[in-house]
C-alpha cells in the first residue's frame, strides 16, 4: 500500500482502560467542566480531520472504535483504529492526561514526520511517550507484528524509526492514575 507524503490525520482518545488503580472510570473524571474524554475529544477535534473514542466492547456510536483484538494494552485501541481506517495517521491521546493543551497538539503536528513510523514526545525518562503520539499509516503492519511479541506501544516506538520531540517541560504528559493524584491536580487547575 502506498501512502501520500502527508496522510490525513484522525484523532483517537484512548478510554478503554480498566482504571483499576483509580477505582472508577478515568475518562469520566471532570477537570475542565466536562468529562475528561470529552475534553480531549474537543481539543483533538480542532486539529484533526475526524476524531474517535477508543472503547472496550459495549455500547457504541458513530464516534467510537471498539477494541477488536485480544490484547490488554493501548495497542488494542491503536490497532482497532487502523483496522477501521488504515490509510490515515492517528494522533493518539490517553484520556488520563488532563494537562494536554492545544499548544502541545499543535507542536506535535508541526513536528510530524510522515516518513517515520511515528512522531512522539520524550517522556520524563527520555524514552518515547506512546500515548500522546502520531502513528503513521506505514506503522500498521509493524504494529501488528509487534503485538505478537509485545503488548507495549513504548517498546514499539523504541525499536522503530520514530521522531522524538524532547520538550524541557513535560508536565503535560502526566497521567493521573489515583484518586489522590486527581484531587491534588483538580485543586491546581
Amino acid at each position: 500500500m502506498t501512502f501520500n507524503a502527508m496522510s490525513k490525520l484522525y484523532g483517537l482518545v484512548l478510554c478503554g482502560g480498566s482504571s483499576t488503580r483509580m477505582g472508577q472510570d478515568k475518562s469520566l473524571l471532570n477537570y475542565h467542566g466536562v468529562p475528561q474524554r470529552e475534553h480531549i475529544f474537543q481539543l483533538l477535534s480542532k486539529h484533526v480531520d475526524q476524531c474517535f473514542y477508543s472503547v472496550k466492547q459495549g455500547t457504541t456510536s458513530g464516534q467510537m472504535i471498539v477494541d477488536n483484538f485480544d490484547i490488554q494494552s493501548p495497542l488494542n485501541g491503536i490497532l482497532s483504529a487502523f483496522e477501521q481506517h488504515e490509510d490515515v495517521a492517528w494522533l493518539v491521546v490517553a484520556c488520563d492526561m488532563p494537562l494536554v493543551a492545544d499548544q502541545h497538539i499543535e507542536n506535535l503536528i508541526l513536528n510530524r514526520n510522515p516518513n517515520k513510523q511515528a512522531t512522539c514526545y520524550a517522556g520524563t525518562d527520555h524514552k518515547p511517550h506512546p500515548l500522546f503520539t502520531i502513528y503513521e499509516p506505514n506503522a500498521k503492519e509493524k504494529l501488528i507484528a509487534h503485538s505478537k511479541m509485545s503488548k507495549s506501544p513504548r517498546a514499539f516506538l523504541i525499536n522503530e524509526s520514530v521522531k522524538i520531540i524532547d520538550e524541557p517541560h513535560k508536565d503535560f504528559l502526566t497521567s493521573i492514575d489515583s484518586i489522590a493524584q486527581f484531587e491534588a491536580l483538580k485543586n491546581r487547575i
